[in-house]
């Protein structure tokens, strides 16, 4: 029977040499079926993460909402009916930039302790 379903995926070019090396001499496709079909995979699900303090989430749920609230006022120029100054939106914006910058240090540090 023929097969008639096409799957795509999007590699990076490292990706897709480090698979081609994998699969040697054999066909591509039929490699890929083998390995998705007949190997062992481990599926990476929600339970695979560590549990997170319910507290930290609702504070960092918080926090979210309040940048949401901060680009909304940046990118209309208003905070509810009132206009805002250049210089409020430009205080908004070194705000979220020095958020940004912190959320990196944070992730950074996170993936230092993983490896």
């Amino acid at each position: 029977m023929a097969r008639s379903i096409e799957i795509k995926i999007r590699l990076h070019e490292s990706e897709y040499q480090r698979l081609k090396e994998k699969s040697g001499n054999a066909v591509f496709a039929k490699w890929c079926r083998n390995v998705l079909l007949e190997k062992e995979i481990e599926v990476f699900t929600k339970t695979n993460y560590k549990p997170v303090d319910p507290d930290l989430m609702r504070e960092l749920s918080r926090i979210s909402s309040n940048i949401n609230q901060i680009a909304k006022a940046i990118n209309t120029g208003r905070i509810g009916k009132r206009e805002l100054k250049n210089s409020e939106i430009l205080g908004m914006q070194l705000s979220l930039l020095r958020i940004s910058e912190f959320i990196d240090e944070v992730r950074n540090a996170h993936q230092a302790v993983k490896e």
